[in-house]
């Protein structure tokens, strides 16, 4: 497991020109990514900021846990790969590399694809969070290319 719940913990909110003071969000409870050589990913645990701030689930690591569990699988796919190092070098090729990595017998194909779904809007974060405009989305020239299927 490269995550760990740490409890009650504080961490920066934002900062309150008004009151010239730092504001925190008091008593979190949060999984905390590493790479398997426990080098701590950075754009995961802020990922994991993001969807506590939106009221995720903790009790007992809750929604957060389970989606830090599937965000693991990439990390670990990334850690391992001879032609990747970062987010940032994903394409098509290799993201279907990565979801072919988790297809065995002991992991339903429901379960493949929600550790894809959840894995794809980590990728989206990810590129949000470094601008990367070109990583992930509907256009021709995007590196993951996706698709939306709107169910009727």
């Amino acid at each position: 497991m490269a995550y760990k719940i740490i409890s009650n913990c504080k961490i920066y909110n934002y900062y309150n020109y008004l009151n010239n003071s730092i504001e925190y969000l008091d008593n979190c409870s949060l999984p905390i990514l590493t790479y398997p050589n426990h080098q701590p990913c950075i754009e995961a645990n802020a990922y994991m900021i993001y969807l506590y701030k939106l009221n995720f689930s903790t009790h007992d690591g809750g929604t957060l846990k389970k989606y830090a569990s599937y965000i693991n699988h990439l990390l670990k796919y990334i850690y391992s790969s001879n032609e990747i190092s970062k987010f940032s070098q994903l394409d098509d090729n290799h993201f279907s590399v990565f979801i072919h990595s988790l297809i065995s017998p002991l992991r339903s194909n429901n379960q493949v694809v929600r550790i894809g779904k959840e894995c794809i809007n980590f990728i989206f974060f990810a590129s949000n969070f470094y601008s990367f405009n070109n990583l992930i989305g509907t256009s021709s020239n995007c590196e993951i290319k996706v698709s939306v299927n709107s169910k009727k």
